[in-house]
């Protein structure tokens, strides 16, 4: 079995009445994305507006090619504080998760997660998300 070709990794926070300066100030870091509630947002790409219903504070890491979500996990928790009371304050008042991208380009790859990585995100009640993209373009006639 080959290596995950790519992981993209964020951590992501969530909550209907989520500031994200106050989630910034928090945490120690600025995030790479963010938005309050009922603020307008323009998606860059398209210039389509809308309106979330709820607060979001994103910090991102680069894609690794091969994948490396064990890597990207480490930059991300070295990025923010270790205090687990933080984390166990967040978790009551907001939805936490590490939303992860595995981008397949062959039949059967695959990927691993220490334990000590796993350790760092149950410790902070972070809920792992794994979307896998496979490699395969299958025809609808398939």
């Amino acid at each position: 079995m080959s290596a995950v070709s790519k992981t993209a990794a964020s951590l992501r926070i969530i909550g209907e009445m989520l500031d994200p300066d106050e989630i910034s100030v928090i945490l120690g870091t600025k995030p790479s994305l963010s938005y309050r509630k009922g603020e307008v947002i323009r998606n860059p790409t398209t210039g389509r507006e809308r309106i979330p219903k709820y607060g979001m504070w994103n910090l991102r890491t680069e894609d690794r090619f091969p994948g490396d979500l064990d890597g990207q996990i480490d930059e991300l928790l070295g990025k923010v504080t270790d205090d687990l009371s933080i984390w166990k304050e967040l978790n009551e008042r907001f939805s936490l998760d590490l939303f992860t991208g595995l981008f397949l380009e062959e039949f059967n790859e695959g990927i691993s997660l220490k334990p000590s990585t796993l350790l760092a995100l149950g410790l902070r009640g972070i809920e792992l998300d794994l979307d896998i993209y496979s490699g395969e373009n299958r025809d609808e006639d398939d």
